[in-house]
């Protein structure tokens, strides 16, 4: 039969906080002279931290948006229980994201959603 829509959900939920805590790490990171000195050696902008902490980002908001079409394709589906229909809307409205959310932004709103899921679930 496959994956469920929660265990999908939860999967992509929990890789999306796994980037976003990497990006983070980058950032709180690219002061450090290791990295000013990997950047000067390679002479190359793929290695600036911003630049990959971006990517990592990026990447996350990818995640969040094939959860939210996971979530809106199951919310059409007439066979869900009224609690998991209230939680799955509640979970799509709390990850509403732009370019502009910002990393800690990002974190705690996945980190709510994977509690809520949790919770949900259990």
């Amino acid at each position: 039969m496959g994956k469920s829509y929660i265990d999908k959900i939860y999967e992509k939920l929990r890789m999306a906080y796994a980037k976003i805590l990497i990006a983070e790490n980058i950032k709180r990171r690219r002061d450090s002279m290791k990295t000013l000195y990997m950047l000067a050696m390679t002479k190359s902008i793929f290695t600036a931290p911003d630049f990959l902490a971006g990517v990592y980002v990026s990447s996350t908001l990818s995640d969040i948006k094939k959860v939210k079409k996971i979530i809106e394709k199951a919310l059409k589906g007439k066979k869900l229980s009224p609690e998991i229909r209230f939680m799955l809307e509640q979970i799509n409205s709390m990850l509403e994201t732009t370019k502009k959310t910002g990393i800690y932004d990002l974190k705690m709103k996945i980190a709510e959603a994977l509690k809520i899921l949790e919770s949900g679930i259990s």
